[in-house]
């Protein structure tokens, strides 16, 4: 009872005179005078109104993509069909497992051309040897030799072009080193994993006819990934290469990732009409997925000083904003002002307050009532 009986009193109003006009404007710079007891109540805080440089955080929406290094994609080098699938969406993979088999006799005639290169190599170093002693012997010629040599050459040459053609087609060297003419009669090219991952993007079936290069399957590793924070253009300024910024989820801010910002694209976004600032981030347990949208908070701060007040000092009439300035202990001022920019915690102000002036930023919204009952009572 004594706690409600305290506000009724302290909010009380004169009763307008009869015929008297209701009126709730706002004068510019109105005087609100408290008694000794309003104040001992509402214990108001203020806080001096000071011109410096500020630091504070810019938030802005971001998104999150692959690492351009973290994402491979998987292609046949050569024209062939799929007849075997060993991984599908979804299947982690390592580097180098095995993700589908492919029949081509592109492939058959890249190990035919290995096998009949082979062959000759070896009919032309047993000509070689055998041109080698007859010549110590003294039956064969200089130039003879030199002639079966460079067969020779020619030979090694062409064995190591055929395996460089299988090399290119993904075919590790100890396979290559293993083909016979077997190999011909079922040509089966192994399509391997490029990297460490998840399958992201399985476009293949068993059957499937496919052509060199077209992609087959992406692979994603979520090692790494890029945040694209999005600032308006104005604030450009503000935000370099080597800025911190924290990156968390709205729905849970736990969960958050450290980063420096390491790219700023020059030119504005033209779906979103914001610049795009990039960052490669090591992920925590995978986290976040590609396709999330995060906060971007970026830690930055003011070129020039200027005056800074916390946004729990501003109140509103309509959609201006105003303040309470002190000037005693027991009177205020409502002042209006005009706002440059918001943060999250603080507004800069552009135009209405100066250095050395304190401001009320507590109870603000009590003085607003107070404000208001006087201007009705007058």
């Amino acid at each position: 009872m004594v706690i409600s009986f305290c506000f009724f009193w302290l909010f009380r109003r004169k009763e307008p005179a009869k015929n008297q006009k209701k009126t709730t404007s706002v004068k510019k710079y109105q005087e609100i005078i408290l008694t000794n007891e309003q104040s001992d109540i509402l214990k108001i805080k203020t806080s001096k109104v000071e011109k410096k440089s500020l630091d504070y955080s810019l938030v802005v929406a971001s998104t999150v993509f692959p690492a351009p290094s973290n994402v491979a994609r998987v292609s046949s080098p050569i024209n062939g069909r799929i007849i075997k699938k060993y991984k599908n969406d979804g299947d982690r993979v390592a580097k180098g497992d095995v993700v589908c088999e492919l029949e081509s006799l592109e492939f058959a005639d890249l190990i035919a051309d290995l096998i009949k290169a082979k062959s000759e190599l070896g009919f032309q170093k047993s000509k070689l040897d055998r041109n080698i002693q007859l010549k110590e012997k003294g039956i064969s010629t200089e130039s003879r030799l030199e002639e079966i040599r460079a067969d020779y050459e020619r030979s090694v040459a062409a064995v190591a072009a055929a395996k460089a053609r299988l090399r290119s087609v993904g075919v590790p060297e100890t396979q290559i080193d293993q083909f016979n003419s077997n190999n011909i009669k079922y040509p089966i090219l192994k399509i391997l994993s490029p990297m460490s991952g998840i399958i992201n993007g399985d476009l293949i079936v068993p059957g499937q006819a496919v052509t060199a290069y077209e992609n087959m399957m992406t692979i994603v590793n979520l090692s790494k990934v890029q945040i694209r924070g999005y600032i308006a253009p104005e604030d450009l300024r503000l935000v370099g290469s080597g800025d911190k910024f924290i990156v968390y989820s709205k729905d849970d801010p736990d969960q958050f990732l450290e980063g420096n910002i390491g790219t700023i694209n020059p030119s504005i976004d033209e779906m979103n009409k914001s610049i795009t600032v990039n960052s490669i981030v090591a992920t925590k347990r995978e986290w976040p997925k590609p396709g999330q949208i995060l906060r971007m908070e970026i830690s930055t701060g003011t070129e020039e000083p200027v005056i800074g007040i916390p946004l729990e000092a501003i109140i509103y009439q309509g959609e201006e904003p105003y303040v309470f300035v002190k000037q005693s202990d027991l009177k205020y001022i409502l002042r209006p002002v005009r706002i440059k920019k918001s943060t999250e915690k603080m507004a800069i102000i552009e135009e209405g307050l100066n250095p050395g002036e304190e401001i009320a930023v507590s109870n603000v919204f009590d003085l607003k009532a107070l404000s208001q009952a006087s201007g009705e009572g007058e």
